[in-house]
């Protein structure tokens, strides 16, 4: 037997935390998350100024946790789109039908009485964080921030019905495999809307190229499935979060007659130091991650988007292919740029002609309440 019950309690909101790092205990791929930063999330975060997020927990007889969910309703997404939408996320489960089952009723069950007519996800909390759900690629490690299941998540969740709404990809570029005449190409194509160039971000001045990356970041991606402009608030959070990682090298932005028009951020994959910290940073999970990041080769680009009034001028190719060029020249062998919507064949075309190629894949579902 199992039952589901909302988190409550700071006991409860512990169990939520931790399920993941026994489900997964022993997994080789499984990158656990510091838990500090998954409480942060949970409890902190500006997302939750403009969302209604409530956790849930399926608890067998004698207390033994099974799953986990969250149903969420983003109201700022709802308003941008127009729609009536819910998510779910955070979702781990045993390999019990039953007990999937009765975590997605109660997800759905709180979505459908907060107005919602349809859920989509895996989000966590939302598709400007973890979004999707891992269905193939499971042979390797993700890349940081992005998500990692097991196999038999797919059927779980087609099983109680929900279907398939976008596949998200994620491409992967080797020194070896990088084409730099098509790099050279991109760069020509560009020059032809003006004077073009490209800089690496002033850590000193951080503030004021956030300013930048908040004038540019919703704009760029307006148009995108899926999309949902972030708060300045929580552009700004998630900026602190990330600095202690930047590598400014790979950090960048285009300027058409020297205006910024663009940019891209790439961060050290810093996944295989999280998986040696083990979740905890002390009392030696620090030493573990510091000592494990100096062996760390791979980029992954998680942000790259153009002005509107810039795009189609080939800067997102020369974005690619410069953080690519100039984080071999830093020592990062192997770019993955992630993630990239299947029916984005523009941007699609362009890694491909790069020399990349896709290594995992993951799908967004959705379901009518």
């Amino acid at each position: 037997m199992t039952s589901v019950q909302e988190v409550r309690t700071a006991d409860d909101l512990k169990a939520f935390i931790s399920f993941p790092y026994s489900l997964y205990r022993g997994d080789p791929f499984w990158v656990p998350p510091l838990r500090s930063s998954v409480s942060k999330q949970l409890r902190e975060h500006p997302f939750h100024r403009h969302a209604d997020c409530r956790l849930f927990l399926a608890r067998r007889e004698g207390g033994a946790v099974a799953g986990r969910v969250a149903a969420i309703l983003n109201r700022r997404y709802n308003e941008f789109h127009g729609v009536q939408a819910g998510f779910f996320g955070y979702f781990e489960c045993e390999d019990d039908p039953a007990c999937a089952t009765a975590l997605l009723d109660a997800a759905s069950s709180r979505l459908k009485g907060l107005g919602a007519r349809f859920m989509l996800g895996p989000a966590s909390p939302s598709s400007n964080g973890e979004f999707g759900l891992l269905i193939h690629g499971f042979d390797r490690m993700p890349a940081v921030i992005m998500p990692y299941h097991r196999p038999y998540y797919q059927r779980l969740l087609e099983g109680w019905g929900l279907a398939k709404a976008k596949d998200l990809l994620s491409y992967e570029v080797s020194e070896a495999a990088l084409n730099p005449m098509t790099v050279k190409l991109f760069e020509r194509i560009a020059s032809r809307h003006g004077r073009v160039s490209i800089r690496a971000i002033d850590m000193g001045r951080f503030d004021r190229e956030l300013d930048t990356v908040v004038r540019l970041y919703n704009s760029a991606w307006e148009k995108n499935w899926g999309f949902c402009p972030m708060t300045e608030e929580e552009l700004r959070f998630e900026a602190a979060e990330l600095k202690g990682i930047l590598d400014p090298r790979v950090v960048l932005f285009a300027e058409v007659e020297g205006e910024p028009v663009a940019f891209s951020l790439s961060v050290p994959d810093i996944n295989p130091a999280l998986k040696a910290a083990g979740g905890r940073l002390f009392p030696l999970g620090l030493l573990r991650f510091l000592w494990k990041r100096r062996s760390i080769h791979r980029l992954r680009t998680l942000l790259l988007g153009v002005a509107a009034q810039h795009r189609g001028k080939g800067l997102d190719g020369v974005l690619v292919g410069e953080t690519i060029r100039r984080g071999i020249a830093a020592g990062y062998g192997v770019s993955e740029c992630s993630w990239v919507l299947e029916d984005n064949l523009k941007m699609r075309s362009a890694i491909e002609r790069l020399g990349g190629s896709v290594t995992q894949t993951y799908r967004v579902y959705e379901g009518v309440l």
